[in-house]
C-alpha cells in the first residue's frame, strides 16, 4: 500500500488535491461554433458571435442591406418586363354632352399598349325608327392612335348648316348612341359605344 511518504497511490485510491493546483474556470459552450467560453461571456473569442439577442439583429441587418441591395435590381426588372410585355389596350368611351351643334365624347385608354380608333358612327334612335347621322369628325387621319394611359377628347359635329335633332314633345324616345370601333395593335377590333339623350 502506498504511504504518503513516498507519494504513490494504490488503484482506486484518489489522489489528494496539491496544494498549489487552481481549480479550471468553468465554461460554456458558444451557441454559434459550439467552442468553450467563459462562463457568462457575451461575445465569442473564437466566431465573435453574440451569445444573447444581439446576434439576431446582426443577422438581420445583413439580410436588410442585402434587400436593399437587390431591391433596386427587382424594380428594374419589373420596368423591362412592363416594357416587353405591356398590358392590352383598355378602352372605353364616355360621352359627356349631347347638343344640337356637337357632341363631346372621351376615349380612355386604361391599358399599356396602343389601340386605334377609328372614326365613330352616331345612330339616331327615336319614333321614326333608327337612323345613322351624318358628320364630320375632327381628325384627317383614318383612325387615332390613343396610347396606354391617354385620354382623348373627341368632339363630333353635325355637317356645315345641319344639326343633331332635338326630341319632339311627341316623342317618348329619342337617343343619339355613339359607336367607335377599336381595335388594339395586336388583337381583332370591337366596338365600344355610349348613348346619350337628345337635346331637349
Amino acid at each position: 500500500m502506498g504511504t504518503e511518504q513516498d507519494g504513490t497511490n494504490q488503484p482506486g485510491e484518489v489522489a489528494p488535491a496539491h496544494p498549489n493546483a487552481v481549480a479550471a474556470a468553468p465554461t460554456n459552450l458558444c451557441v454559434v461554433c459550439c467552442n468553450p467560453i467563459p462562463l457568462g461571456a457575451k461575445k465569442c473569442t473564437e466566431c465573435d458571435s453574440f451569445q444573447d439577442g444581439r446576434r439576431f439583429i446582426m443577422d438581420w441587418t445583413a439580410v436588410i442591406a442585402a434587400l436593399l441591395t437587390v431591391a433596386p435590381l427587382c424594380v428594374g426588372a419589373f420596368s423591362l418586363y412592363e416594357i416587353a410585355f405591356p398590358d392590352p389596350a383598355a378602352v372605353s368611351v364616355m360621352v359627356e354632352s349631347c347638343s344640337t351643334s356637337e357632341i363631346s365624347a372621351y376615349v380612355l385608354n386604361q391599358g399599356g399598349e396602343s389601340a386605334l380608333v377609328s372614326p365613330p358612327t352616331v345612330i339616331l334612335t327615336n319614333g321614326a325608327g333608327t337612323t345613322p347621322l351624318q358628320m364630320t369628325f375632327p381628325l384627317t387621319e383614318d383612325n387615332k392612335v390613343i396610347e396606354g394611359g391617354e385620354v382623348d377628347v373627341v368632339p363630333l359635329m353635325p355637317p356645315e348648316g345641319a344639326q343633331f335633332p332635338q326630341k319632339q314633345k311627341s316623342e317618348d324616345l329619342c337617343e343619339m348612341e355613339v359607336i367607335f370601333s377599336i381595335k388594339p395593335l395586336e388583337g381583332k377590333a370591337f366596338p365600344k359605344s355610349e348613348k346619350c339623350a337628345c337635346p331637349a
